[in-house]
């Protein structure tokens, strides 16, 4: 059975709602297209909690704090990320969550405001898989080193895993 977890001003980007370093600074390059404004960058380090990302927004874009009073303040609940904590490899990690929730999105590739490209955990698994099997039928054994020279594009992240396979 999973457990919701209540979204609050004051939940934490990371234990709570499970963005990473990587998933902040994605939220904030949204925040700054979303409301046309430049937050800081140090805030990538700063902001632990949604009122902190509010609290930099509303200094940004000062004239808006009368329509953020408008929004709407109900909670919203989310699935409860469970962590891997066991886990000792990215592998075992993967694993996890393929099993508890592979059609859920692990990238979020951003092209521009109409074009995103979704990569879940099952199927960077599958992909990771046959890139594994590509290089296990060439030859490649444990300990071998592989050069990755890819653009930031799914057959990267693929590959990445793949390797590790």
């Amino acid at each position: 059975m999973q457990r919701r977890v209540a979204v609050t001003l004051d939940s934490d980007l990371d234990r709570d709602l499970g963005l990473d370093s990587l998933g902040r600074a994605e939220l904030v390059l949204r925040i700054d297209r979303a409301f046309k404004v430049r937050l800081p960058d140090q805030l990538l380090v700063d902001a632990s909690t949604p009122r902190d990302l509010l609290r930099a927004l509303l200094a940004a874009a000062p004239g808006r704090v009368a329509a953020m009073e408008a929004l709407p303040s109900e909670l919203k609940e989310l699935p409860e990320v469970v962590a891997p904590f066991s886990a000792t490899t990215l592998i075992e990690v993967l694993a996890h969550h393929v099993q508890s929730h592979g059609d859920r999105p692990h990238v979020l590739l951003w092209r521009s405001e109409d074009d995103e490209q979704t990569i879940s955990y099952a199927d960077l698994n599958r992909e990771s898989c046959t890139i594994a099997a590509g290089l296990i039928e060439r030859g490649l054994v444990p300990g071998d080193r592989v050069a990755i020279m890819l653009p930031t594009e799914p057959a990267f992240f693929a590959a990445f895993i793949g390797v590790l396979y």
